[in-house]
């Protein structure tokens, strides 16, 4: 499964890690460190170099270059040409006369006064062992067991490293003979089976002694105190552990080039400090968690911000990179200097039977905090080692504090209930599994493109529907399971939730050996590593309405590149994206700020003259169910073809389309609607449109498509795309120029007409790059141009600044129109403002409008802060105005009761606030009424069985509604009412209960009997919050079904049921009882229901 619907804007963003510009500069900072890594290696190589051949000098007596010629004319010998010259022929010993580092030596130097004397004690005896090692003559025969064998000759005295371990094999065998008593009289031949026996034993001790080191057992502990040897190196190792700190003094100045060729020991500690506002940093939190191969246990603790990971880490699948940026000094610095990448080295463990030292890292991350967190400390503790790809964190956001924190999300069955049951609920997954068409078309093309064993790729493959559609194709000619690369369904899923369905669903219907999970991302597969060979057959759904918004195009890129076979078989075959001309003023609404606020006589100027871009909608399709706008909306041109996409082969990243459409009668362009259509197979005879109902089947197609009958499903909508300002005029049977321009993620459009030749088309991208800019929803920017909105905030605002002079005035929100209303509106009163979400941002744009407005910005203020405001902040002054819209920035999918967060801060910020402050909207209300959702309710009900598969085990997960446990009920799901399909009111508008923002935040609960008006099917209640503004309840700011810019929050019924008008005499639902209540702690509302 893949594509998800909706808006989808991620691509979009400049902290997007798959952006083209952030992957471009990541190449270039790749490219220019490894460069300097080149550079920096040759010195370094040359630098050592220069130093061994100084040291193989001194050693050998001869004279450095520098003084060579002084030498000579002094005639001075060195100290080693008076010792016995060796002959001519002999190998050289290049390590003869070195001197090795050893650790030993630089740790006792840091130790206390009080340890001195007994290092100082082990130091002469070790001296004195190796003075009474002898010199020993190799056998020819032991030579060939030997270090060395080959490169030193018969007779030749031994180097450092054969003589030290000859002397513990030494030790070894007299300990053995002593204790066992000996077979043989030295010095006779060992068998092979003798020498493995002995190096089998000697690794086991060797095992032992390292276990009980890092288990933290003492030196006496250990099977080999006996060895006086081994005992006093074990209790330096032990106490070079506890003093680490003062080792690291003196080792951190020596060089580590003879240590660069040992591996690391077997446990690291990773601490990530993260921050939970950015996305960005949240993404890499998750990632460098979930790549981290062998990790046994880690622990969340969202009060310091860190997570603590510990385990066999090893070095290369998890640390090599990081290793990497720091020899080469490079330090990432993300969105706001969030992400920094530091590293440092903080202990040496000396290994016991070498002398040399082994070193542990421990990597630090450091991200800088930007956002408070709930107090929350979560441990976890593997039962395995997990792949790196088994664990993975999900944000939780509190709707009433706005505050965030990290869930871990593992691979055990008991971690979906508890955190991935809310998150998955709001995705649009139940929605894609219950288009009937869609699911129908799929099996179709599948049974006729595989029909043989062969490798099946499944690319997004959520539940696993598609693979188990080629899973069951494939064996109907031949019993084929995932063990052979020939007949095998690889499905390749990133998200682990979904991971988790997917294999409960797979073990549900028996195809859990028929299909290969793989949870990475697809460009991350690996051929030979994860797969055994390329894919023969692609089948893949990564789609959104807009078409490309999944990444479609880099992500067949890549499979092409790397996964599939020449010239393979694909589901979808081929795309084709349609548009046609319309004009609609709620489109235009919905975009041009500029001219509906010229319709306002407010004095207000959200958008001045030379600031017309300062708040603006991105340009990017919207998508949305343009059904319910046809009765208003005028088609001014034809359908017309944009781009054909054939899946089948590699795509291009760019590509543009001069189109020349003609008008088809007079009129304003006010956007360009557009949909796709799939074609299968590659016969061309299944094919899947996401067409508006008044678009009859295109004439290529043959009359195989009738679009008309498609359900509505909420998954995949039309998309708009707004043209510039008041839109384009045209006449009938004007050519029109357009011209189509799509990207990896993208489609876009310029316009331009035959009679004047202009482009209008992206002069609002140019302004994006002006930090003062504001991208605002499009419904927000439709409210902000709205008369009659802006009107009663202004009257209620202007009564209350009347009777406060010199007021305090708080803006607990992110509504900027607030802020600039007060300033313009009093000349006296001082406004701070919050604005949680633009912050910086947004107090740069009120700079830039001040002028205009009518007021100075010492009297205005933003508060870049989250902490508990104090009177320092007024001034010593109480809050004499404390105000909202409510609106959040970035809260765009939020319920109703969400905003209820004004409260929150209402309450939060009691202290400060005067006796007689005024506080707007002073109440919330909670209306609700019945209604019939035929549409919504299909999209959304519980599933069974989907073309022959069993799907109900992710009912709970995905929260459908119908046929669910007593104990479970559907969620509460936020969504646009006027564009759900076919939709009826069935009772009065009534009230549920009443929110009092004069007082603090406290539960609420209420009981309320409705009767229903109308007859019908009822599918569920719509709830929403109006906003009463002054104390009169004069003025009020509806929200409910009938207000476009707002989303009411919708409760689905388990089963519809049938009610009657009262009165009407029939034996039928009449009325019903519908009990609420809100929970301050959680933000949540509940909601119990009876039918009478």
């Amino acid at each position: 499964m893949g594509g998800h619907g909706g808006l989808n804007i991620l691509p979009q963003k400049r902290w997007n890690v798959y952006n083209f510009d952030n992957r471009e500069k990541v190449r270039k900072d790749e490219e220019a460190a490894a460069k300097e890594e080149q550079l920096k290696r040759e010195q370094s190589r040359k630098r050592d170099t220069e130093l061994r051949l100084e040291q193989l000098r001194q050693a050998r007596g001869v004279a450095s270059s520098s003084k060579t010629e002084s030498k000579n004319e002094l005639n001075i010998e060195s100290p080693e040409k008076s010792e016995t010259e060796k002959p001519k022929n002999e190998h050289i010993n290049l390590f003869e006369g070195i001197k090795i580092f050893d650790p030993i030596d630089a740790g006792i130097k840091s130790f206390d006064d009080d340890k001195r004397g007994r290092f100082k004690q082990l130091k002469r005896e070790a001296k004195k062992m190796r003075k009474e090692a002898e010199e020993r003559v190799v056998d020819p025969e032991d030579a060939k067991y030997k270090l060395g064998y080959g490169l030193v000759g018969k007779g030749v005295e031994l180097p450092w490293y054969m003589s030290k371990k000859a002397r513990i094999e030494r030790s070894d065998e007299e300990g053995k003979e002593k204790g066992e008593g000996s077979k043989k009289s030295g010095g006779g031949k060992k068998t092979i089976e003798e020498l493995r026996e002995e190096r089998l034993e000697r690794e086991r001790r060797e095992r032992e002694r390292v276990k009980a080191l890092l288990s933290g057992k003492g030196p006496r502990d250990g099977p080999d105190y006996k060895d006086r040897y081994y005992t006093k190196r074990s209790m330096i190792c032990v106490q070079l552990l506890d003093e680490h700190k003062a080792i690291m003094e003196k080792i951190s100045k020596q060089s580590l080039l003879h240590v660069a060729s040992l591996s690391l020991p077997s446990f690291q500690v990773i601490v990530i400090t993260g921050s939970f506002g950015c996305g960005y940093c949240r993404q890499r939190v998750s990632q460098i968690i979930s790549k981290i191969n062998g990790l046994k246990e880690y622990t969340v603790d969202v009060q310091n911000k860190q997570v603590i990971a510990r385990g066999d880490v090893k070095l290369y699948t998890a640390n090599h990179r990081y290793l990497m940026m720091k020899k080469k000094k490079i330090k990432f610095k993300m969105k706001k200097k969030h992400l920094i990448i530091n590293f440092f080295r903080t202990a040496w463990i000396y290994k016991l039977d070498e002398p040399m030292s082994r070193y542990f890292l421990r990597n630090i991350l450091v991200f800088s905090n930007t956002t408070t967190s709930n107090t929350h400390f979560v441990t976890r503790t593997m039962s395995s080692i997990p792949t790196p790809s088994h664990r993975q964190f999900q944000l939780r956001v509190d709707p009433l504090t706005g505050n965030s924190e990290w869930v871990v999300i593992e691979e055990q069955e008991s971690q979906v209930d508890m955190f991935t049951e809310p998150l998955l609920a709001t995705t649009s997954y139940l929605d894609m599994l219950n288009d009937s068409p869609r699911n129908r078309a799929y099996c179709d093309a599948i049974n006729k493109t595989v029909t043989k064993p062969c490798h099946v790729l499944d690319i997004g493959a959520g539940t696993g529907l598609l693979s188990m559609m080629a899973a069951r194709a494939m064996s109907s000619s031949n019993d084929a399971t995932c063990s052979t690369s020939k007949g095998m369904v690889t499905a390749c899923e990133s998200y682990l939730p979904m991971v988790k369905l997917m294999r409960k669903v797979l073990r549900a219907n028996g195809m859990e050996r028929k299909v290969r999970i793989i949870n990475k991302r697809s460009d991350e597969v690996e051929v030979g590593v994860d797969i055994a060979s390329r894919a023969d057959v692609l089948v893949s759904e990564i789609l959104d309405s807009e078409f490309l918004g999944e990444g479609l195009i880099p992500t067949l890129q890549h499979a092409h590149d790397k996964l599939l076979v020449d010239n393979p078989e694909t589901v979808p075959y081929h795309a084709t994206t349609y548009g046609q001309l319309v004009e609609c003023k709620h489109f235009w609404r919905l975009h041009d700020l500029v001219n509906t606020e010229a319709n306002v006589s407010d004095g207000i100027h959200l958008v001045p003259t030379g600031f017309e871009k300062s708040l603006y909608v991105k340009p990017h399709q919207l998508a949305m169910h343009c059904d319910a706008l046809k009765e208003e909306m005028e088609l001014l041109s034809e359908p017309f073809k944009i781009f054909e996409f054939d899946f089948s082969k590699r795509p291009d990243s760019y590509g543009e389309a001069e189109l020349h459409v003609k008008a088809t009668k007079d009129g304003t362009i006010h956007a360009v609607v557009s949909w796709w259509v799939l074609q299968l197979d590659r016969e061309g005879s299944i094919f899947y449109s996401t067409a508006p109902k008044w678009i009859s089947c295109p004439s290529d197609m043959n009359g195989s498509l009738v679009p008309g009958a498609r359900e509505w499903c909420d998954h995949w909508k039309q998309c708009v795309w707004f043209t510039p300002e008041k839109g384009l005029r045209v006449c009938t049977d004007e050519a029109v120029q357009l011209r189509a321009i799509h990207t990896d993620t993208s489609i876009s459009y310029d316009f331009g007409t035959q009679s004047c030749l202009k482009e209008v088309g992206y002069q609002q991208c140019a302004a994006r790059i002006q930090k003062s800019q504001i991208a605002l929803p499009p419904e927000r920017m439709a409210i902000y141009g709205d008369n009659s909105w802006r009107c009663s905030f202004i009257k209620v605002l202007s009564n209350a600044l009347r009777k406060k002079i010199s007021s305090i005035c708080v803006v607990a929100d992110d509504s900027i129109f607030l802020t600039v209303a007060i300033a313009h509106l009093s000349d006296t009163s001082n406004v701070l403002s919050f604005l949680p979400g633009l912050r910086e941002q947004g107090a740069r744009y009120l700079e830039d409008v001040s002028v205009a407005n009518g007021y100075s910005m010492d009297r205005v203020a933003v508060l870049n802060k989250q902490s508990q405001l104090t009177l320092h902040d007024t001034h010593e002054r109480l809050v004499d105005l404390f105000i909202g819209e409510p609106f959040y920035y970035g809260g765009d999918n939020m319920l109703p009761w969400h905003n209820l967060r004004f409260w929150s801060e209402r309450t939060k910020f009691n202290s400060i606030l005067s006796e007689d402050v005024l506080i707007m909207p002073c109440k919330g209300i909670l209306r609700a009424c019945a209604m019939s959702l035929p549409d919504l309710w299909r999209s959304r009900r519980s599933l069974k069985e989907i073309v022959g598969f069993d799907h109900s085990v992710v009912n709970a997960t995905l929260g459908a509604c119908g046929d669910l446990p007593a104990s479970e009920e559907s969620p509460f799901l936020p969504f646009t009412i006027w564009q759900c399909g076919d939709v009826k009111r069935l009772s009065e508008v009534f009230t549920v209960m009443e929110f009092d923002f004069m007082k603090p935040i406290h539960p609420c609960s209420g009981t309320v009997e409705a009767k229903f008006t109308v007859s019908g099917i009822c599918h569920g209640f719509v709830l929403w919050i109006d906003w009463v503004l002054d104390a009169e309840n004069s003025v009020v700011i509806p929200t409910g079904p009938d207000q476009r810019y707002w989303k009411q929050g919708v409760k689905l019924l388990s089963v519809p049921v049938e009610v009657e008008k009262q009165g009407s005499g029939a034996d039928k639902c009449c009325l019903t009882i519908i009990s609420t209540s809100f929970d301050p702690i959680s933000g949540e509302m509940e909601l119990k229901h009876i039918f009478s």
